[in-house]
């Protein structure tokens, strides 16, 4: 009974399809599919049909039949609300962009996407506006594993295809084996006949050098010391832009960086109407919905949504993955098997790269791309459960064999930060640095699995911040205590 009043406090915008509110109005009204079915003339199949938007409604009939039988008035909020969808879905909405198919493209048609395109508006617009400006021929989206880097770049593309004479080529790199090779899966996109003979990358350099055309590399980090290819076609080819996914930046003169980190994040204490707004949860409630279509939204559901949110710091597959199990488990079991273990964010989705079917394997790729330096550092740095500097990082990182050789801590956070695996804050004092909570995670299995570094990691950690209150002792008794403990 409780659930049912919470159930009717949800706003008629919680719902953006007819057959998710239809289902709500007749449980709402306490109706069964035959009652339903018998008030209006149709069938208890068909009556499923429209809950599970597999029919499309007819208006009139819901005007005339389905309102009142449902309780409702016909000025009323959930009234219209239900019209509305039933209107939408009987035709495309209005905002959607045209078929990406009618944009002139030398590889066909961008990548379709299964599922709909989440927040990310100021990004997207961002991105637009740099596609559109002749000053920047190269845009990086650059993140870590599971950020969205991908879904961005292809929503950005398909707004910007129709401004490119020559429309946009995709050029998906995650199985191209080698730098070597980037020329030569650019040819194979553009279409173009190489036969094996002569210079490829002169054949991709004559066939773009008058062409207007977006050409998006996708999942370019592995390839990083082949980049320079790109600065050749662009130097030859002046109207053409590179729209580019990488966990790392290129490192090219021209590049402008587009950090792409967790969405927004909302606050656990919001109401219903707010808390379907948040992006972060309209990731994971729409994701829900589709494996569990009967799934309505109350409050208790939302909040432990945004404390999964919260969990995984807004990290859009790990949300993803997350939600997929709302077929089996509510919101609230979900997060609490999220405290246990990151085994538990994987899926069995045939249709997700092997890299993006658990967090795991994408936190493995993303680690197999760092030197031995870099993963001993982080999983030193993997101790930190909060924000650190520059010194404490360097005291926790430091070498256990006396003379032993390692690039610098400054350089290690350089190369970590620049490979999405660290976050970078800057206050006015000093620059603070962050791992993100789940990668935290990963890197400290990786710590525990060697006991005796991560015993002397701990003791140097505590010898460091023993060190620094001692420091501070005088201070901490003097009027300036809180600039001391900041």
């Amino acid at each position: 009974m409780q659930q049912a009043e919470q159930h009717l406090h949800v706003a008629p915008g919680t719902f953006t399809s007819f057959g998710a509110l239809l289902l709500f109005l007749r449980r709402r009204a306490r109706l069964r599919q035959r009652d339903l079915a018998l008030a209006v003339g149709y069938s208890e199949a068909q009556i499923g049909r429209l809950e599970n938007d597999q029919r499309q409604p007819e208006v009139a009939t819901v005007m005339a039949q389905f309102i009142p039988a449902l309780g409702l008035t016909p000025e009323g909020a959930l009234a219209q609300q239900l019209i509305r969808l039933a209107h939408d879905a009987r035709q495309p909405a209005p905002s959607e962009p045209a078929p990406v198919s009618a944009y002139p493209s030398l590889n066909g048609t961008l990548l379709h996407q299964p599922t709909p395109f989440v927040g990310r508006t100021r990004e997207r617009h961002h991105v637009g506006h740099l596609l559109h400006n002749a000053a920047y021929q190269c845009v990086t989206l650059v993140g870590p594993g599971g950020s969205g880097k991908t879904r961005l770049a292809l929503q950005a593309a398909t707004d910007a295809a129709p401004h490119f004479a020559q429309g946009v080529c995709v050029v998906v790199l995650a199985g191209v084996a080698a730098p070597s090779l980037l020329a030569s899966a650019i040819a194979q996109a553009l279409n173009l006949a190489t036969n094996g003979a002569g210079d490829v990358l002169e054949t991709v350099r004559t066939a773009l050098h008058d062409k207007h055309l977006l050409l998006l590399l996708d999942n370019l980090e592995h390839l990083s010391a082949g980049v320079a290819v790109l600065a050749d076609i662009l130097a030859h080819a002046p109207a053409v832009r590179v729209l580019a996914t990488s966990r790392e930046r290129l490192h090219l003169r021209g590049e402008v960086v587009i950090d792409v980190t967790g969405l927004p994040l909302p606050s656990v204490s919001s109401d219903v109407e707010t808390l379907v707004r948040n992006d972060a949860v309209a990731l994971f409630w729409g994701t829900a919905q589709r494996a569990a279509p009967a799934l309505l939204p109350t409050l208790p559901d939302l909040q432990a949504v945004a404390r999964i949110c919260h969990i995984v710091e807004g990290l859009p597959l790990a949300l993803e993955l997350a939600a997929t199990w709302s077929a089996l488990l509510t919101p609230i079991e979900i997060e609490r098997e999220l405290h246990h273990s990151l085994d538990f964010l994987q899926t069995t989705l045939h249709d997700m790269p092997d890299r993006h079917r658990s967090l795991r394997a994408t936190f493995e790729y993303s680690w197999q791309l760092l030197t031995a330096a870099e993963q001993t550092a982080l999983q030193r740095l993997s101790i930190f459960r909060g924000s650190f500097t520059r010194e404490a990082a360097a005291a926790v990182v430091a070498s256990d064999e006396p003379g032993e050789k390692r690039p610098g801590v400054l350089h290690l956070l350089h190369a970590l930060v620049n490979k999405s695996m660290l976050e970078r804050t800057s206050t006015a004092a000093d620059s603070r640095y962050k791992l993100h909570e789940l990668i935290r995670q990963y890197a400290a299995e990786h710590l525990a699995a060697l006991p005796s570094v991560e015993a002397a990691t701990l003791a140097r950690h505590g010898a460091y911040y023993l060190a620094l209150l001692q420091s501070q002792g005088a201070a901490l008794r003097r009027s300036d205590q809180q600039a001391a403990l900041d």
